[in-house]
């Protein structure tokens, strides 16, 4: 569904429904890591629809860390 190979380095960032948590998962090498964030206040940007978004470095640090 995501045609991306999870074993490339590919980092891939979902969303729970109401927005108010984000889950990384991303392989190292060695194995995976999944990384949760969730929000106590406030939601994350996330655009409406199903279709896969390509987030640059930088637009995936703001995400996460603001």
């Amino acid at each position: 569904m995501l045609e991306a190979d999870p074993f490339s380095g590919t980092v891939f960032v979902f969303t729970n429904k109401n927005r108010q948590a984000l889950r990384i998962l991303v392989y190292d090498g060695q194995g995976f890591w999944l990384c949760h964030k969730r929000l106590s206040q406030g939601r994350f940007f996330w655009p409406e629809g199903d279709d896969p978004l390509t987030l640059s470095a930088q637009q995936l640090q703001m995400l996460v860390w603001n």
